[in-house]
């Protein structure tokens, strides 16, 4: 009697036993795909692709903590809604990867609507933005009608009057290059510029220019459509430089008039206001027939000014003559340059 409940008891304790490893062992794997699953974050923007014929496709992104693959790609026509595109995707997106578009090859029909979504491995079902997409006729000349996806607006703030801004867009794609021109009017004012983009990875180039001197030179790389904004601060750092060229003769004789040229150039990011030129004769005996001190008010950047004196040359010699150019700035910085020649009188 006892060996028959024995073998009896035992295995059905074996048995109980078992069960319940099983059963802890699937409620543990559940709760972990429930958690995987809850984890899944996807970013994705559906949208109608004018350069490729205006197929509907859909920028991915994997943004969330999991790996994640997506199985399918629904394109369900409102008007007909029992009938839907279905593409079989199988994409795999790693955590921290690059992001990646889905073509779903479906060109839709003018004025309908067309409902989108993605469906994960996990049983996730994602509606991207940008769904319901409104089919558009596929334009003939699609760069001259502007029809993009997106808009990148570019803000420049702390601009400089005078100085022009080239804004460059460049896409991960050969080719990919768009560029903007602005030039500004006014004095630290802000102004709005606008790219139309397709998703992807940009580098954007933003570069001031006075004349043929870059004074300024901004880079910022960003993905579409995660940022379609960016604000560039494309203040100019403050340097106050002027150069003097002097163009005098050599050689004079006694009591000649002559002319003393000075070329003053602005070489400096900043205006110079209030700005001066002095000429001063080391000898006794030559004379400036004209004012020494000569104003010049502002001399914007990259300016030249023209100042000439007119002088008369004496019995001593040689003679130095020397340019002395000052001025301050907005921020009431001091500036002053000093250059000089010296002259030999020969009769």
């Amino acid at each position: 009697m006892v060996a028959i409940i024995l073998t009896t008891a035992i295995p059905l304790m074996l048995f109980i036993n078992q069960a319940e490893l099983n059963f802890n062992r699937f409620l543990s794997e559940r709760r972990l795909f429930e958690d995987m699953r809850a984890s899944e974050k996807l970013s994705a923007t559906a949208y109608q692709d004018f350069s490729d014929g205006g197929r509907i496709k859909v920028y991915v992104r994997n943004v969330g903590g999991v790996p994640l693959t997506i199985l399918r790609t629904w394109v369900v026509n409102r008007t007909s809604p029992a009938n839907p595109y279905i593409t079989t995707n199988n994409l795999f997106l790693n955590t921290f990867a690059p992001p990646q578009i889905i073509n779903t090859g479906i060109i839709p029909l003018a004025n309908r609507l067309y409902d989108v979504f993605l469906v994960t491995e996990r049983g996730n079902i994602i509606v991207p933005s940008g769904s319901p997409i409104l089919g558009q006729p596929v334009p003939p000349r699609p760069i001259d009608v502007m029809k993009f996806p997106f808009t990148l607006t570019v803000t420049l703030t702390n601009m400089r009057k005078g100085i022009t801004y080239n804004l460059t867009l460049i896409g991960n794609i050969p080719g990919d290059v768009f560029t903007l021109i602005h030039k500004a009017t006014a004095r630290n004012t802000d102004v709005t510029l606008a790219f139309g983009v397709y998703p992807g990875d940009y580098t954007l180039i933003v570069e001031g220019y006075k004349g043929s001197r870059v004074l300024v030179r901004k880079t910022v790389t960003l993905t579409v459509p995660d940022v379609l904004s960016v604000v560039v601060d494309v203040s100019v750092p403050a340097l106050a430089e002027a150069v003097i060229e002097i163009l005098a003769p050599d050689q004079v004789c006694e009591k000649e008039l002559f002319t003393v040229i000075a070329l003053i150039t602005n070489v400096g990011t900043v205006d110079i206001t209030g700005a001066k030129a002095d000429l001063t004769i080391d000898r006794k005996g030559w004379g400036i027939r004209s004012k020494k001190s000569v104003p010049i008010g502002t001399l914007e950047v990259d300016e030249i000014v023209t100042v000439p004196w007119s002088v008369r040359a004496g019995r001593d010699s040689p003679a130095t003559l020397t340019i002395t150019f000052s001025g301050s700035t907005e921020q009431a910085f001091p500036v002053s340059v000093t250059n000089s020649t010296t002259i030999s009188r020969v009769c």
